[in-house]
């Protein structure tokens, strides 16, 4: 498998030492389909009693990063996310 990228081309065809790589590393289709992914738990409020914005999160609260990066945003945006206890 030769990393190079040519575009979308539609209808592509990967060849058989692709296809061989790829069953390597993954083990051959089982024919499943994939599945449903369900939605990760809302993080846990944070414990501190002085919770404050550890930058400036307007624009990622707006991004929706709140959402997107929960992990990353309940250390940087806590109170502009809604982490902190009431």
């Amino acid at each position: 498998m030769y990393p190079y990228y040519t575009g979308y081309v539609p209808n592509m065809q990967l060849h058989s030492d692709d296809i061989a790589g790829i069953q390597y590393l993954y083990g051959p289709n089982t024919g499943g389909g994939g599945g449903v992914q369900t939605p990760a738990p809302n993080p846990a409020p944070t414990d501190s009693g002085n919770c404050n914005d550890r930058m400036e999160c307007k624009p990622y609260v707006d991004a929706d990063y709140c959402q997107i990066y929960p992990d990353n945003m309940k250390y940087w945006c806590p109170k502009s996310c809604f982490n902190c206890n009431v």
